[in-house]
């Protein structure tokens, strides 16, 4: 007995659609903060405040809430102390962390993040 007649082709496929998605509101805008002082009273390694710095002013930290901020302050203690030690180990967490929040290239993409660049940046991203 041969089975059942498979379907036709166009109803095997799949359609390319976008993943499914939930639409998630703030409940206001949130205050970009400053890197917290030190638990250790140690001042962070100017390449830190310079990656916070970074960070801090690009077009992601509107996409972030309150919680994510206290996840950043996390992981810059992971970039202090791979900036201190130059271990690779850090590094890995910091790329594991980063891609996370969208911090690299293709971290974005994999988000379906997208930045505008020039008029399309002036226009709101219309």
């Amino acid at each position: 007995m041969p089975g059942p007649v498979p379907k036709p082709w166009r109803l095997r496929t799949r359609p390319h659609r976008a993943a499914t998605r939930a639409d998630l509101y703030s409940p206001g805008p949130v205050q970009v903060p400053d890197l917290p002082a030190r638990d250790d009273g140690q001042k962070w390694r100017p390449e830190t405040l310079s990656w916070w710095r970074a960070v801090r002013e690009s077009p992601m930290r509107d996409e972030y809430i309150e919680n994510d901020w206290q996840s950043l302050f996390a992981l810059a203690e992971v970039v202090d102390l791979f900036w201190q030690t130059g271990s690779q180990t850090m590094a890995a967490e910091i790329r594991a962390f980063a891609a996370q929040y969208g911090l690299s290239p293709h971290s974005r993409s994999m988000l379906r993040f997208q930045i505008g660049r020039g008029e399309q940046a002036v226009r709101g991203m219309g």
